[in-house]
């Protein structure tokens, strides 16, 4: 189940009257989510502004990492299609280079995982 929150609820009713005015047709649910999927749904768009907002994500030195990591794992986890190497890349582009040596050299790096990342770092 969902709702709709703020402006959405009313051009939601708008284009549904519209649709359902349109195609003189009753609207079943599953025509429905299509039509808004096809019309509201890009994917490709959304990527690329969480991977901007990634790239935003500030870095305040080493006693604030617990921070970088939550608001970094926040935004990526919204992103279904990331290689590794790109969400690393991200990852430590703000951090110190010794940082940046370290995480590249560590034994679990070969896992692919951002998790193991995150709990070494």
């Amino acid at each position: 189940m969902f709702t709709l929150q703020g402006d959405v609820a009313p051009m939601f009713v708008v284009y549904l009257l519209k649709w359902m005015e349109a195609s003189k047709e009753v609207m079943m649910w599953d025509l429905f989510k299509k039509a808004l999927t096809a019309r509201y749904d890009r994917q490709g768009i959304r990527s690329d502004l969480l991977r901007q907002e990634l790239e935003t994500v500030k870095y305040e030195g080493v006693r604030r990492m617990a921070e970088y990591i939550t608001a970094f794992r926040e935004i990526e986890n919204q992103i279904y299609e990331m290689e590794f190497n790109d969400r690393l890349c991200i990852f430590v582009h703000p951090l110190p280079t010794e940082c940046i040596m370290q995480i590249h050299s560590m034994p679990g790096i070969a896992t692919k995982d951002m998790e193991v990342v995150y709990q070494t770092t």
